[in-house]
């Protein structure tokens, strides 16, 4: 899709890549400091990812600087939801549970489950990360069924747990602590495959 592919393996996000090639070569206004600043803490999970270096917090700093509204831009992110977002995350909690003596936390949603909720699978993001926070799991999986036949799948590895190698075995992808994957199957065919997958992984 483009000649050139620039790859910074060792970078928090791509905003800080992007404030790489802003720096000194062009002027940040608060407009665009306001973008760089939420792509920055929403890929590092407001600053708690290993990808986070003092690098990525010189340029939060700079991007501060310019006068932005960083507590708000941190609180639609992590600390804004809708009625309906808080009925679906109630639901998909409801639904967890524990797998492989307890290395494993799966929750799954339907897509009735999500009507019953007014909501819509745009309000689905939270659960995951939610679901990571699990004491003792070790693999955390999100599955919520698009279609009858149509899976969306996310996964969240603790430390040495390569989830992207996971998503990868579904033809998706992502990185090795978060990646996700679209699964041609019901969603209680898909978890039987996904937990398949990891128990081979574990």
């Amino acid at each position: 899709y483009g000649q050139y592919n620039y790859v910074e393996g060792a970078s928090s996000s791509t905003s800080e890549i992007v404030y790489g090639f802003l720096e000194g070569n062009y002027p940040v206004d608060q407009n665009m400091a306001a973008g760089l600043y939420a792509g920055l803490i929403y890929d590092t999970g407001g600053f708690r990812h290993s990808s986070t270096s003092p690098n990525t917090m010189r340029v939060a700093g700079a991007l501060m600087e310019t006068g932005i509204p960083f507590t708000d831009i941190y609180n639609r992110f992590f600390d804004s939801r809708s009625f309906s977002e808080m009925k679906i995350m109630g639901q998909a909690l409801e639904n967890a549970k524990l797998y492989l003596d307890g290395k494993v936390v799966c929750a799954t949603i339907t897509s009735v489950e999500i009507a019953a909720c007014n909501g819509t699978n745009k309000e689905l993001d939270a659960i995951i990360n939610y679901l990571k926070g699990v004491q003792g799991a070790e693999v955390a999986c999100f599955l919520y069924e698009k279609t009858e036949t149509e899976v969306k799948a996310s996964f969240r590895g603790a430390d040495g747990r390569d989830v992207c190698a996971l998503a990868q075995k579904f033809g998706g992808g992502g990185h090795v602590k978060a990646a996700g994957c679209t699964i041609a199957a019901s969603i209680d065919k898909a978890k039987e495959m996904v937990l398949a997958e990891i128990e081979k992984m574990l």
